[in-house]
């Protein structure tokens, strides 16, 4: 084919990629998610090579005596292979592997939220394992010894230093540990719903021993969220009769669940119960409007699972746990602590939840690539970490 039967897009991306190659190489093919490769334990819960998009999300709810706290940290691994900014320049050629990280916590009693994030270009710095289970980036980490995952985090004079423990099997989510998110779109997804937390936090300065609950997510793949669809909503949800929800509406662009929302339910034996998107309605109760970013989100819902006569509300602790991670991962979301009661078919239940909100803010969506390379000079002006 001639240039002369191209657009100048193509042959821009054309002479581009041919670059690239040069320079760093040609892009891969990455593993898709498919049923017949099945979960292989304890090996997908270590980091894989050759995936596109892969997390360790931890979150959870911890008290010094009767004094509450929340807690999310989060590392994220990117293969850039399919990755442009805008349509034509390879992000390769930044990277081939980037690291991301996130970390918050909600100091319920003083009424404030802290969160930093951190990012390396080309992996400096920073790394998962293959063969273990271990991610760092800078001082950051999250790695797992003697059945313990042992967590390390610290912005300004705030950190963790945390020991969770697992008390329920390795949850495999969605079907048999794949997770669909659009069709032909799925992760591998597991998770420990149940972790006993212990160690310390500090906050502002102040050293707290603390214990409580914590929950883990890990999921990798390569999938797209194709422009149809706007976002999501994810609820974890940890109720004091042991047993644990999961559940998540995937927007379309119209903000409507789509046919790929789920929910799970954990009994107090570890044993999963799955249901589709016509099995359970979350409705919103009340909208929060960000000072800082002017979005809209939803805040405060009701969960309802007939089958298990299940009937929860679940309320944000703080109403402001949004994150502007503009500079890393390039989004503006919210994630934040909730408390949960209600009623299953046991019962009255009251419990604890983590939730994501992920898409009301769409401003990533006209990012270009001198965005991502001046938000060092965002994260400097913040006092934030820039690592790479």
């Amino acid at each position: 084919m001639s240039f002369r039967s191209l657009g100048f897009e193509q042959i821009a991306v054309t002479i581009v990629d041919e670059i690239a190659n040069l320079l760093v190489g040609p892009a891969e093919s990455l593993e898709r998610a498919c049923p017949e490769r099945g979960i292989v334990l304890p090996r997908d819960t270590y980091a894989h090579e050759n995936v596109q998009t892969e997390w360790w999300y931890y979150s959870g709810h911890l008290f010094a005596e009767d004094r509450p706290f929340g807690f999310e940290l989060v590392f994220f691994k990117r293969r850039t292979d399919q990755d442009r900014f805008g349509r034509i320049l390879p992000m390769r050629l930044l990277g081939q592997v980037n690291y991301y990280a996130h970390f918050a916590v909600t100091d319920v009693a003083d009424g404030k939220f802290r969160y930093s994030h951190r990012r390396s270009i080309g992996a400096h710095n920073a790394g998962a394992s293959v063969d273990r289970h271990k991610v760092w980036l800078g001082d950051w980490s999250a790695r797992e010894l003697h059945s313990q995952h042992l967590l390390f985090a610290k912005m300004n004079s705030t950190s963790i230093n945390l020991a969770l423990r697992p008390v329920k099997p390795l949850v495999l989510q969605g079907a048999g540990g794949i997770s669909y998110k659009d069709e032909g779109e799925a992760s591998y997804y597991l998770s420990y719903s149940r972790m006993l937390a212990e160690g310390e936090l500090t906050v502002a300065g102040n050293r707290y021993d603390v214990t409580g609950l914590g929950w883990m997510d890990h999921e990798f793949g390569s999938w797209t969220m194709r422009a149809k669809i706007q976002g999501w909503d994810w609820f974890a949800i940890q109720l004091d009769d042991g047993q644990e929800i999961m559940a998540f509406h995937i927007r379309d662009s119209s903000g409507q669940p789509t046919r790929f929302s789920a929910a799970a339910l954990i009994d107090s034996q570890g044993q999963i119960r799955q249901f589709g998107h016509d099995a359970f309605r979350i409705s919103i109760l009340g909208r929060w409007k960000s000072p800082q970013t002017g979005t809209i989100y939803p805040s405060g819902w009701s969960l309802s699972i007939p089958a298990v006569g299940a009937e929860l509300e679940i309320i944000p602790l703080l109403r402001c746990q949004e994150l502007d991670t503009r500079g890393s991962t390039m989004i503006i979301y919210w994630e934040g602590a909730c408390s949960v009661r209600g009623k299953l078919a046991t019962g009255s239940v009251r419990g604890r939840s983590y939730v994501e909100l992920v898409g009301y803010d769409r401003s990533h969506e006209a990012l270009t690539i001198f965005d991502y390379l001046l938000g060092e000079i965002r994260f400097r002006s913040l006092g934030l970490h820039l690592m790479g």
